[in-house]
């Protein structure tokens, strides 16, 4: 017999609920710096002790930090919290990255990746 499949539903308002929930988790002032800090080092990789400046055409832009505090909300409040820990900024973080930054040529030709890369940002950055 043909197994009959259900999409799950969500109506509008729930949705908006969701949203409004999203505001009121707690981004601490300290979190803020850090994730502030995560989107510097793609710009200006060398401040932070990196040396992967040849492969970065060009780094995240601001809104990128914009878009990394609301998705480790959205992380914290997944995870049954309504506070963001570092950990939320770091799970969620390359997904978010990922397409904000441009590699050059040469990190093609030097295998390397834009997760490589993320991922030593975040190595790299402090807390």
């Amino acid at each position: 017999a043909p197994v009959l499949k259900v999409e799950p539903t969500i109506q509008t308002s729930d949705l908006l609920a969701i949203r409004a929930k999203l505001d009121e988790v707690h981004l601490a002032e300290d979190l803020e710096r850090y994730i502030l800090r995560i989107v510097d080092a793609t710009r200006n990789p060398k401040t932070y002790g990196l040396e992967i400046g040849p492969y970065l055409r060009h780094g995240a832009s601001p809104r990128a930090t914009i878009f990394l505090a609301t998705a480790s909300r959205g992380a914290a409040l997944m995870a049954g919290r309504d506070y963001v820990i570092p950990q939320d900024i770091k799970d969620i973080g390359l997904d978010v990255m990922r397409h904000r930054i441009a590699l050059t040529y040469r990190a093609e030709a030097d295998n390397q990746t834009t997760d490589q890369l993320i991922a030593e940002i975040f190595a790299a950055v402090d807390v």
